[in-house]
C-alpha cells in the first residue's frame, strides 16, 4: 500500500508541475506496476494464510484504487478526449475579446440587420436600442477538477489506511490468539515429558528396588528363585539386557524432546515386564525344587535348609549360633549342588543386619559380555 500511495502521489504531482509526457507516462507506468505487485502479493498472502475474504476485498480496494486515480489525474491534467474540461482553455468555443481591461469576457453573436425605419425629413437615423442589440450572457466559473482530484485521492488514501487499519487489526488479533495458543501447547508438552519422564523413572526405580530385594534374600538366591540369578537362563538374560537399555537412556534430567523420553518409558515398561517374566518363571520352578544346572530338591531337604538359613541370619540370633548356622548352610548347600551366584557373600549378619550386603543392581558377568 506504501508503494501505492507513493505512485499516486508522484502521477499527480507529476501533473502539477507540468512534467513532461514520457515522465508522466514513466510515472503512470510505475503505478500501474505497483498496483499489480499489490494484487499478486494479496493473493500469495491469501494462498498462505487461507484467509480468502479480506485478501480478495484489499486486493479489490487496491485494483480500484490503481484504476481511478490515474483517471482522476487525467481529468484533473485535462488530457484524453473523453474527459476535456469544456471550460478549460483551448476549448472549441467562440469568445469576444474584451471590452476593456477590466471588463469580463463576453459571447459576440451576429443578429440580423434591422429593417431601415421609414423617414420624411432628413434627420440622421438613431439606432434602435431594442432590436438587434448585442446580448451578454454570464459566464459560468470553469469546475476545479485538480481539487476534485485532490480530494478523491485523500479519499482513496484514507479509505486504504482505514482498511488496512481494519485487516492489520485482524491479522494481528489473529496472530495474538496463535502465538497463545502455541505456547500454551508447548506448556502442555513440557508439563507432558515431565511427567512421562517421572513415570518411566517410578517404574524403572521399582524394577530396582525388586531386583535388590532380591539380592539381599539368602533364601530366594540359594533356592527359592534361583534362576533369577542364572545367567544362563533366557528370561533372565533378556532381562539384564533390558534393564542394562533402560540404565543407559536414563539421565540425570528430563530430555528436551518427547521422542527421548518415549524411548527411556519404553524401555522402562520393558524392563518392568521381562523382570516379572524371569520372577515368575524362577517363581515356579523353585517352588518345584528345580535348581540351575539340572539340580533338584526333596521338600524334607528344602524345609531344612530353610531353618538353617533361618537361624543363621535372623537378629535375635546369637552370634555363636548365627555363625555355627551359616556354616552348616554352607556345608548343605555344597552337598546338595546348589550353585551360588557370583556375587553372593557369606558374611555373617552383625548387629541387627538381617540381610547379606549384597552389591546392589549388579550386572552379571555373562550378561556384560553378551551385550
Amino acid at each position: 500500500m506504501t508503494v501505492q500511495v507513493l505512485a499516486t502521489t508522484t502521477l499527480y504531482a507529476s501533473d502539477l508541475v507540468g512534467f513532461s509526457d514520457n515522465l508522466q507516462r514513466i510515472v503512470k507506468f510505475f503505478g500501474v506496476v505497483a498496483g499489480a505487485l499489490m494484487v499478486v502479493t494479496g493473493a500469495a498472502h491469501s494462498l498462505r494464510s487461507g484467509r480468502w475474504g479480506p485478501a480478495l476485498f484489499g486486493m479489490g480496494m487496491a485494483a480500484t484504487v490503481n484504476a481511478v486515480v490515474p483517471i482522476m489525474m487525467q481529468l484533473g491534467s485535462g488530457e484524453g478526449s473523453i474527459f476535456i474540461d469544456p471550460f478549460a482553455p483551448g476549448a472549441t468555443t467562440t469568445s469576444a475579446s474584451p471590452a476593456s481591461s477590466s471588463a469580463p469576457s463576453v459571447t459576440a453573436t451576429t443578429a440580423p440587420s434591422p429593417r431601415p425605419a421609414a423617414t420624411t425629413t432628413a434627420l440622421p437615423a438613431t439606432p434602435s436600442t431594442t432590436a438587434g442589440a448585442p446580448t451578454q450572457t454570464p459566464v459560468a466559473e470553469p469546475v476545479d477538477w485538480q481539487g476534485a482530484g485532490k480530494v478523491v485521492l485523500i479519499i482513496a488514501i484514507a479509505a486504504a489506511a482505514l482498511i488496512g487499519m481494519f485487516f492489520g487489526a485482524g491479522a494481528l488479533r489473529d496472530e495474538i490468539k496463535v502465538r497463545r495458543a502455541q505456547r500454551l501447547k508447548n506448556q502442555e508438552a513440557v508439563a507432558k515429558r515431565i511427567e512421562d519422564w517421572q513415570h518411566g523413572v517410578e517404574v524403572l526405580d521399582g524394577v530396582e528396588e525388586s531386583y535388590r530385594a532380591f539380592e539381599l534374600d539368602v533364601a530366594a538366591v540359594l533356592w527359592e528363585r534361583a534362576f533369577l540369578a542364572d545367567t544362563t537362563e533366557p528370561r533372565t538374560i533378556a532381562f539384564h539386557e533390558a534393564r542394562q537399555r533402560a540404565l543407559d537412556l536414563k539421565l540425570k534430567g528430563v530430555p528436551e524432546t518427547q521422542m527421548k523420553v518415549d524411548e527411556f518409558v519404553a524401555a522402562a515398561a520393558a524392563v518392568r515386564n521381562s523382570f516379572d517374566e524371569a520372577d515368575k518363571y524362577a517363581r515356579k520352578l523353585g517352588a518345584a525344587g528345580f535348581l540351575p544346572g539340572g539340580g533338584h530338591l526333596e521338600r524334607g531337604q528344602i524345609d531344612k535348609l530353610r531353618k538353617t538359613v533361618t537361624l543363621a541370619y535372623h537378629p535375635d540370633t546369637p552370634v555363636d549360633e548365627a555363625a555355627q548356622a551359616q556354616r552348616t548352610a554352607k556345608e548343605l548347600v555344597e552337598r546338595w549342588g546348589i550353585k551360588v551366584p557370583k556375587h553372593f557373600s557369606w558374611q555373617t549378619a552383625l548387629e541387627g543386619t538381617s540381610r547379606l550386603a549384597l552389591p546392589a543392581a549388579s550386572v552379571p558377568t555373562a550378561v556384560l559380555v553378551k551385550r
